[in-house]
């Protein structure tokens, strides 16, 4: 449960990180501008990209991580099943076997 609200909430980390591009980043300086404020764009810029790709890559792995543990569940799941139904399935041939005495 604990590995879902994970992904949840770094999935919605990274729409907001989306949306809030513009915002974060500010707009872009003229052609002519000077260097720092243009170093100084660059870096905001570096900056917000590596935050959002780090947050999609963070989502993407704990989505996959999710995805496994379910699929592990599932397989627990399957082999107790097929345990009770092979367990099922003797003590009916034997009461049968019992009913027509041998």
């Amino acid at each position: 449960m604990g590995l879902k609200i994970a992904t949840t909430i770094s999935l919605i980390i990274s729409v907001g990180l989306l949306i809030a591009w513009n915002w974060a980043v500010g707009p872009q300086p003229a052609s002519g501008a000077p260097k720092p404020e243009l170093q100084a764009y660059g870096k905001r810029l570096a900056t917000h990209f590596g935050l959002t790709t780090g947050a999609w890559l963070l989502t993407a792995t704990l989505a996959m991580l999710t995805a496994r543990q379910a699929r592990y569940e599932l397989l627990r799941e399957a082999k107790k099943n097929i345990a009770e139904l092979m367990e099922g399935s003797l003590r009916d041939h034997g009461s049968r076997d019992d009913a027509q005495g041998g």
